[in-house]
């Protein structure tokens, strides 16, 4: 694996799914993100599942060269560990449709496909661990501590992979807006009636 300066992890081409995996491993350990191995199946209810290869929160993957060298038979996809100081929170369709609100106030917000149908997750860094009541019961979904977020181009075992809807800066230093800061900006947009935020 090649570094460019200060060790970032810069890369001009990935001409297979295997090789974008780990290249958006390393990329996610060099933003300071925790991540492990896993795959993303779906369970009896056909529901997305995560499942990771290492469900320790201390064995994950934080330096990027230990990220580039996992490899299996079949790529792993790239599972983001929650707790780290980053966080995420999954969005139905109804709320992503405010999304400009946060890009209006300045918060740069990554955002991804989620394997969930008609639902995105925003990558956010942590905050008080609660989530607003208007926002629960928008369909808010946040991811409990202990738990994982499939980080682009992890795909649903037969599906296509995920995506970055907005992608993280290319700063990778720059941590993302506080999940706090997130959810006040989205609740008050659902109470000032922005358009299409009561479409569900």
């Amino acid at each position: 694996m090649r570094t460019g300066g200060g060790g970032v992890a810069r890369v001009t081409r990935a001409d297979t799914y295997g090789e974008r995996l780990r290249w958006a491993a390393v990329e996610a350990v060099c933003r300071g993100w925790p991540v492990v191995p896993g795959r993303v199946g779906t369970d009896s209810q056909g529901l997305a599942e995560m499942r990771p290869l290492l469900e320790n929160r201390d064995a994950a993957v934080t330096n990027p060269d230990h990220a580039w060298s996992i490899r299996g038979r079949q790529p792993y996809g790239v599972l983001l560990v929650r707790g780290g100081g980053i966080d995420a929170v999954e969005v139905p369709l109804r709320v992503v449709e405010l999304l400009p609100v946060l890009v209006d106030t300045g918060l740069a917000v990554p955002v991804a496909t989620a394997p969930a149908p008609s639902r995105w997750v925003l990558v956010v860094a942590a905050g008080s661990g609660t989530l607003r009541g208007d926002l629960v019961a928008a369909s808010v979904c946040p991811r409990g501590k202990g738990r994982w977020v499939a980080l682009p181009p992890t795909a649903v075992v037969g599906s296509a992979p995920s995506r970055w809807r907005v992608p993280p800066c290319d700063d990778l230093a720059s941590a993302p807006p506080s999940a706090d800061e997130v959810q006040r900006v989205l609740a008050e947009a659902l109470r000032s009636g922005t358009p299409d935020a009561d479409r569900g």
